[in-house]
């Protein structure tokens, strides 16, 4: 296989497959930073599991637009036992029947293409819930390790397989080297798999 790359988060525009629609109240509880007071890597849910929102971004650290936010779980780790902002999360469990429930763990992608690709805003805690985001762009103004481009800067990039480019739909795929930061990672569309999202830069090699 090919070696893994690296792309910013600034750079990718997500496509949220989870079911249900934004909650217009839920955005009016949320003011400027992601922290534990707003419910992230918290014990006992601070909204109901499967809660969205929207928040507009103003373009002052990144791309200008909506970025869709998912309230959920982490359910499942990956074997390093390690969560971090930019690693890519999906459904947790065979059953896929709560769909608040995520994984960062490879195996979990399986044969549902769903597509259901939702990203860490910061550190997380097995079993803890927080904001994930899950759609439009990155939410750059309230997760300050969204705004680099740098590829040395490897534990705030998002893994791909090299050789995503500019216009590139994405997938949920197996991140397949010692490289990559978490086990999913973001690769060229198939047949088989949802979309989840697109590259609006070519990716960097490491």
């Amino acid at each position: 296989m090919a070696a893994d790359g690296r792309i910013s988060p600034l750079d990718i525009v997500l496509i949220d497959n989870f079911p249900g629609h934004p909650d217009p109240l839920a955005s009016s509880y949320f003011t400027d930073d992601f922290d534990a007071s707003w419910g992230c890597n918290v014990a006992q849910p601070w909204r109901k599991p499967g809660t969205k929102m929207r928040i507009y971004q103003s373009g002052d650290h990144g791309p200008r637009g909506w970025s869709t936010l998912l309230y959920a779980k982490l359910d499942e780790m990956d074997a390093t036992n390690v969560a971090v902002a930019g690693h890519i999360c999906t459904l947790a469990e065979l059953t896929r029947l709560e769909t608040w429930k995520l994984s960062n763990e490879v195996a979990n992608i399986g044969s549902y293409a769903s597509g259901m690709c939702a990203v860490c805003l910061g550190a997380m805690t097995e079993d803890y819930y927080s904001w994930f985001w899950c759609g439009g762009v990155a939410p750059a103004d309230q997760v300050a390790a969204f705004r680099t481009d740098s590829p040395t800067s490897a534990s705030t990039l998002m893994t791909t397989l090299d050789g995503v480019t500019q216009g590139l739909a994405l997938v949920l795929a197996d991140a397949d080297s010692a490289d990559s930061v978490g086990e999913v990672a973001l690769g060229p569309a198939s047949a088989e798999l949802a979309i989840c999202g697109f590259a609006c830069k070519d990716d960097s090699a490491v």
